[in-house]
């Protein structure tokens, strides 16, 4: 089978591989890999893939993560976040001891773990990421050791799932965004448009290898199971039929809210949006801006709101 099988992760990657560090698998000072570029382990509304090409067009995505001794969760802010593990119950004498019977360094419990993906990034594409993130306010950055798997295709081009139980994963250093202060868990639900970011990010996580399970227990709890495509589709195929073509600009409603930072969706949050709310805004924008009107808000008694 390997021999139908390419690996597509750039050969130069691989050299991004680095030793075992003696400490817990973080340091709160991020660093870069040694040819220019960065790699970045997104976790939340950036596993939609669409999302991330739209705020990041030159980035590259390599392939599947997983970050020991952390737990996914949406904190009180309303964004997803990660909290870690507090370190082992033992003396650094008593560790040291320890360590060489385990066959780690890290003696903390491991019960927790989160999935990403895993993105090369040049200097630019981070730097409009950090903005987009709303570095040093909603969110620090710091640099992590996960285990990482490659993605690989088919000799026709189809994506193939990594086995996570057979193949050896690598250990590479990697960018997270986080924030340490702020770690209860959010009390209601996320906004509307934020959980529409997550349902198509847990859908192109599915498709590139994410357990089902580590879906159903660690985002579901948080993030509401809603078909958003078939939403839409319907939606759609109600505004048709009432004389609204809200397909036009559907495409241009999913690029406003990738291209949405957490500065916009703090606005979003502040007035509950839901994604036809926003599609309102962009047809609302697009009438205002052209001297013919580019849709008809209202046909036959019915508006865009009432069949979104």
């Amino acid at each position: 089978m390997d021999s139908i099988i390419r690996n597509s992760v750039p050969q130069e990657s691989l050299s991004l591989e680095v030793p075992r560090p003696s400490t817990p698998n973080r340091s709160r000072t991020p660093s870069p890999s040694r040819d220019g570029h960065t790699l970045y382990f997104a976790y939340g509304s950036n596993l939609w893939r669409n999302q991330m090409q739209q705020r990041c067009p030159n980035a590259h995505y390599l392939g599947l993560g997983r970050l020991r001794h952390w737990r996914w969760q949406i904190n009180t802010l309303g964004y997803a976040n990660l909290v870690e593990a507090p370190a082992a119950p033992y003396s650094p004498a008593t560790a040291a001891w320890l360590g060489p019977l385990f066959g780690t360094d890290d003696l903390r419990e491991d019960n927790d773990r989160v999935y990403g993906m895993v993105w090369r990034l040049g200097p630019q594409d981070e730097e409009k990421l950090d903005g987009y993130e709303d570095l040093g306010t909603t969110y620090e950055k710091e640099s992590a050791f996960v285990e990482f798997w490659g993605r690989r295709e088919g000799e026709n081009g189809e994506r193939i799932k990594p086995d996570l139980a057979r193949r050896k994963p690598q250990r590479i250093n990697v960018i997270i965004y986080v924030n340490r202060n702020i770690v209860q868990n959010i009390e209601g639900k996320p906004s509307g448009t934020y959980r529409y970011k997550l349902n198509m990010g847990i859908k192109d996580a599915l498709e590139e290898g994410f357990p089902q399970k580590y879906i159903d227990e660690y985002l579901r709890p948080f993030v509401a199971v809603v078909d958003e495509q078939k939403a839409l589709t319907t939606a759609i195929e109600d505004a048709v039929r009432a004389g609204i073509d809200v397909s036009a600009v559907l495409k241009q409603a999913e690029t406003k809210l990738a291209e949405s930072g957490i500065r916009q969706e703090k606005e979003f949050m502040a007035r509950q949006d839901s994604l036809g709310e926003c599609l309102h805004e962009v047809v609302t924008e697009a009438n205002n801006t052209s001297e013919q009107p580019v849709i008809e808000l209202q046909s036959r008694g019915r508006t865009l709101n009432s069949v979104l």
